[in-house]
């Protein structure tokens, strides 16, 4: 089977040799349970792990439409390398909210990545002594072991209110919760905090019509941009399925068995394998494209409108935000369904722990778990 065409191709973003060694080295980030050094080097060495993070405190500051795109090709080339990217460089953007003399120490290191979780899994308290108590424990945080600072969100029982906090490694206690079937490298593993801290602890909050860096890329709605490059990730990581696919069935030619002498006729069943495919590839092209439109409009709004003080209340702000997170969830949908229609058609080798097809659906099948993508939200 000939494989369709992709507008756009994701692997236009990326340098070959940035292709090659996320790939190969893959089997020993799973066997580590972490990306391996090389992996991290080149995260570094390109600064991704600050992509989001305000270029007046070192950082690339893309948008919103470069960041999707970028977080679809390396979820294509390599799916826990995705993933932490994805996670990872998406905390970074929390830079343009903090302090500016807390946002440069956090960020000045050129190993500077934020990991963390949006939950509300703990309490923090000020003392008498001016020190605070931090008591809890928060699951999935992504890039775990390679962390510069954590962020989470905790109860303040005298104000009653949730906010945000920077923690630095010293309080932090990483537990190695991580044993899920796929995404093994993205280490997104538990972490827990009971400590007494008096420096080093920074409380924010994400406000888009306050944001501390005056740019547009900090007046975008979280929750969209959280949905947005999540389902760019799924979109990356089912293109390269769909595409494994094709080799797959490529190789079923007509193939005669060197020491039977017998010809191995192609499946009868290639034919209606080869409509459900055409099918989703379809569907998923349409689905990538409504993402990346819905992106641009807000992201193009945003941009004409920095001088609404109060955005978070504009109707039209709200519309294009609500545009973004209805396509990021059609389009996961159209990753879902065309990964797991055509898991039927891949045999033991699409089942297999060590095949490149079987890595691949393994990555997705845990990804696509995210609670933001439960179906029927």
């Amino acid at each position: 089977m000939k494989e369709p065409s992709v507008a756009n191709h994701p692997g236009m973003h990326l340098k070959k040799e940035w292709i090659t060694l996320l790939r190969e080295q893959a089997p020993e980030a799973e066997k580590l349970g972490r990306l391996t050094g090389r992996q991290l080097r080149l995260f570094y060495e390109e600064g991704w792990f600050k992509a989001l993070v305000p270029r007046k405190y070192g950082g690339l500051e893309w948008s919103l439409s470069t960041v999707v795109a970028f977080e679809e090709a390396i979820g294509w080339a390599e799916g826990s390398a995705g993933w932490v990217f994805t996670l990872c460089s998406g905390a970074g953007w929390f830079g343009g909210y903090l302090d500016p003399v807390v946002a440069k120490r956090i960020f000045s290191p050129k190993k500077a990545c934020l990991a963390g979780s949006g939950a509300v899994g703990g309490v923090a308290e000020e003392l008498q002594n001016g020190q605070w108590q931090i008591r809890g424990q928060w699951q999935y945080a992504t890039g775990a072991p390679h962390a510069s600072y954590y962020t989470a969100n905790v109860f303040l029982p005298a104000e009653n209110k949730v906010r945000a906090i920077m923690l630095p490694p010293r309080a932090v206690n990483i537990q190695q919760t991580w044993k899920t079937i796929g995404l093994i490298a993205s280490a997104s593993e538990s972490f827990q905090v009971a400590c007494h801290e008096q420096s080093g602890l920074y409380f924010f909050d994400i406000d888009p019509d306050h944001p501390v860096v005056k740019a547009s890329l900090y007046r975008l709605p979280f929750g969209a941009l959280a949905e947005a490059t999540i389902a760019a990730n799924f979109s990356g990581m089912a293109l390269h399925y769909m595409e494994e696919v094709a080799g797959l069935w490529a190789a079923r030619k007509d193939v005669i068995h060197p020491f039977s002498g017998l010809v191995s006729k192609q499946p009868g069943w290639m034919g209606a394998a080869q409509k459900v495919y055409k099918m989703h590839w379809r569907q998923w092209q349409q689905a990538r494209a409504q993402l990346f439109r819905a992106v641009e409009k807000l992201e193009n709004y945003v941009n004409t409108h920095m001088t609404v003080p109060e955005l978070s209340g504009d109707k039209k702000y709200l519309q294009r935000s609500m545009e973004v997170s209805k396509a990021a969830q059609h389009l996961s949908a159209a990753c879902r369904q065309a990964v797991n229609n055509l898991y039927p058609y891949t045999g033991l080798t699409g089942a297999a722990m060590d095949s490149a097809i079987g890595k691949i659906w393994r990555d997705f099948q845990t990804g696509s778990q995210h609670a933001l993508f439960v179906p029927g939200q």
